[in-house]
């Protein structure tokens, strides 16, 4: 019978698992406002793809830590699919997986209820389902050593190099888990948790990105494609992608990532930014087209958005510089209206009443969420006087050496 996992097969669907806690928190430990706060989350999931073909796998195992009748899972998209009890030191599975995929070998404490918020692996091994033997061997299971066919090798070399990561995720996500199951999981200690989450997702794409740069390209690669993808990266990981050896078994993978591609193209540097009307705190229509002519730093924000309130100080100094210079920050708010006092009151404690705000007050509902791709908050485009994207998320000293350049 298969038992839903609490954890993914993937490192950062490990990190997920605390989102998704997270998100469980703020519906019900704490006021429902901090709900809000999950917005600023990186979307984490990779969603299971489909094709007629099958492979069938067979996964021998041989891990010295683990003792007579101890159960080890294979977890696969999200769920343990199958379980395999030690017997003379060794554990075996066999099946089959309608594509090559990455799945998990993990091992639960014991103990620990089938559901609920500590249901993820103290142990685990990933590696690529795939039609070749994988033979698994070594003193711990998160250590030990794979073999199998040349896509197996390349997904090792990624598994140990980024080894110092994974155990800052699995740090990460136990402190977590103590505070939940101590009681002790304030508003504050929530927050705090999403930061150090957003600081290693930063970390970590730091690490893909170089990965993908500095290694042949294969199924893997469409796999931390698929996990990076924006309108930032778009041109770079465009060029990686079509050098990958897809199969007919992957073309479903193939075809969504060759969608997205295109859809985040429309954003990239280069590109003009899709056209749109809102009204402004004084209920007036104002469109994009408007402002053209002049440099924009088209910001999406909210009223409830901790970093963006603290970016403010900062653009009203970039805003005091470059006054004179056809400048103009254009501020879209995603708070929703029923937090339409909200947002102008935070508009005037940031004394930020100086540019133009505008809003349809629709929250992530709202059309223009999709039509920018706005996956958290803060998020900012700059325009140069033909509405061409210039620049993504540029803040602080990397903005203001921007608009030095354009501006001069």
């Amino acid at each position: 019978m298969q038992k839903q996992a609490e954890t993914s097969n993937s490192l950062l669907c490990l990190l997920s698992n605390i989102q998704n806690k997270l998100h469980w928190f703020f519906n019900n430990l704490i006021d429902h406002s901090l709900e809000k706060y999950t917005f600023l989350f990186i979307l984490l999931s990779i969603s299971p793809l489909f094709s007629s073909a099958q492979i069938q796998y067979l996964i021998e195992g041989e891990i010295k830590e683990l003792k007579e009748n101890d159960k080890v899972y294979l977890i696969v998209d999200h769920v343990d699919t199958d379980s395999s009890v030690v017997t003379k030191g060794k554990f075996k599975f066999t099946g089959t997986a309608n594509h090559t995929k990455i799945a998990t070998l993990g091992i639960y404490e014991k103990n620990v209820p089938t559901e609920g918020m500590s249901r993820f692996p103290v142990k685990f091994r990933e590696f690529y389902l795939s039609s070749a033997p994988i033979l698994v061997k070594g003193n711990e299971l998160s250590s030990a050593n794979i073999k199998g066919d040349e896509l197996n090798v390349i997904y090792s070399k990624y598994w140990f190099e980024n080894d110092s990561l994974r155990n800052e995720a699995m740090a990460i996500s136990s402190a977590f888990t103590d505070n939940v199951k101590n009681g002790t999981l304030t508003n504050g200690e929530a927050i705090k948790h999403q930061e150090n989450l957003q600081e290693f997702m930063k970390s970590m794409l730091i690490f893909d990105m170089s990965f993908l740069a500095n290694n042949t390209p294969s199924i893997f690669s469409a796999d931390l494609i698929e996990r990076h993808l924006n309108q930032e990266n778009v041109l770079q990981l465009e060029d990686i992608f079509n050098k990958i050896p897809f199969t007919p078994m992957d073309s479903s993978k193939k075809d969504k990532i060759a969608i997205a591609i295109n859809r985040y193209k429309k954003l990239a540097v280069g590109s003009k930014a899709p056209a749109f009307t809102l009204r402004d705190i004084h209920d007036k229509e104002v469109s994009l087209e408007s402002f053209k002519g002049k440099i924009v730093l088209l910001d999406f924000w909210a009223s409830w958005c901790i970093p963006c309130r603290k970016e403010n100080p900062r653009y009203l100094a970039i805003c005091e510089k470059f006054k004179n210079k056809n400048f103009e920050i254009v501020a879209v708010s995603l708070n929703k209206e029923k937090e339409k006092e909200l947002w102008l009151k935070a508009i005037h404690e940031d004394k930020i009443t100086g540019w133009t705000h505008l809003s349809d007050l629709k929250g992530h509902q709202s059309p223009i969420y999709e039509l920018y791709e706005v996956k958290g908050l803060p998020h900012s485009y700059l325009l140069d006087e033909n509405g061409i994207i210039i620049g993504h998320n540029l803040k602080g000293d990397e903005l203001e050496t921007k608009l030095d350049q354009i501006l001069k």
